[in-house]
């Protein structure tokens, strides 16, 4: 997604709406563990995957979709699309 609105915008604007899509996304994430009040849980379980990954030296999957269902799923493109937005005007 980033490729195609980079040939529309230029490299300079591209790095701007990346940055505020980062900052937007993870705006999106905190809230969505706020209002399912999850937010100790899911923090718990990323320290646990950090841990277990050095630990073990190898890369492990974090998500597995038939376990987690949609629980730790934002929608990415929702936070591209705002920063469009809000750096393109």
């Amino acid at each position: 997604m980033y490729s195609v609105i980079g040939s529309f915008v230029g490299l300079r604007l591209l790095f701007s709406i990346m940055a505020v899509s980062l900052v937007l996304g993870a705006v999106m994430a905190i809230g969505k563990m706020i209002f399912r009040n999850n937010f100790r849980s899911r923090f718990r379980r990323l320290f646990n995957y950090v841990y277990c990954c050095v630990q073990e030296k190898k890369m492990t999957p974090y998500y597995d979709r038939k376990q987690d269902d949609d629980d730790g799923i934002i929608p990415f493109i929702v936070a591209i699309s705002l920063a469009v937005l809000l750096c393109a005007y």
